[in-house]
């Protein structure tokens, strides 16, 4: 049975990452994974004498995610933020942040996103600005089938703090609206066309 879901806007900007007692410095990045896909920031420095990386960096994508139209409420969506070394062969800890919870939620918000699994510090975070809205669609809600799909990193425009913005590619949910959307086209086309004939073999009958 297909899901109903609705399409979301998501303005993600992770602002920082805070882990102490790190034994030497490194060359880290984030990755926001969703499924099998990722999208990476920018390398910082961060050590012993400088627990702190400012990262500062906007993503923006959109995603199909589970409406529930009795509580009037999206449902959950888990994505996942990881704190990789430079050469991305040590994972220093992984922060899990819920779409769905910020797509409930009116106003853009401010966290402090756990870092789980950090032996260096239990108490590591990453810090996140985030706004989730759903996206007005003239046809209305749709029914999708939920699945991950590739991201790519593509420089639009600059937004409010002067970052790049970085596109997914269209998700299924878009794949599957433009699809339709041509299917209606020339199911219209094929009636226009079986409507002629019609037409024209009433006009030879009649003569």
């Amino acid at each position: 049975m297909k899901r109903l879901q609705k399409k979301v806007s998501v303005d993600l900007n992770i602002r920082a990452v805070n882990i102490n007692n790190l034994k030497q410095d490194l060359d880290i990045l984030i990755l926001w994974k969703r499924g099998n896909q990722s999208i990476d920031t920018k390398e910082q420095k961060i050590g012993p004498e400088k627990p702190n990386a400012v990262f500062n960096e906007k993503f923006r994508m959109k995603t199909a995610i589970d409406w529930d139209s009795l509580r009037n409420k999206f449902g959950k969506k888990k994505a996942l933020l990881a704190v990789v070394t430079k050469d991305r062969s040590t994972q220093l800890g992984e922060a899990n942040f819920d779409l769905g919870h910020y797509a409930n939620v009116e106003n853009a918000t401010t966290d402090k996103l756990p870092l789980l699994n950090c032996e260096s510090d239990p108490k590591a975070y990453i810090e996140i600005f985030i706004r989730a809205k759903a996206v007005k669609s003239t046809k209305g809600d749709e029914s999708v089938a939920s699945k991950p799909t590739p991201g790519s990193r593509m420089t639009t425009k600059k937004i409010k703090f002067d970052l790049p913005v970085i596109e997914e590619k269209a998700s299924e949910f878009d794949t599957r609206e433009e699809f339709e959307r041509a299917e209606q086209e020339y199911l219209a086309k094929i009636k226009r066309l079986e409507e002629t004939v019609v037409d024209m073999n009433k006009i030879v009958d009649h003569k």
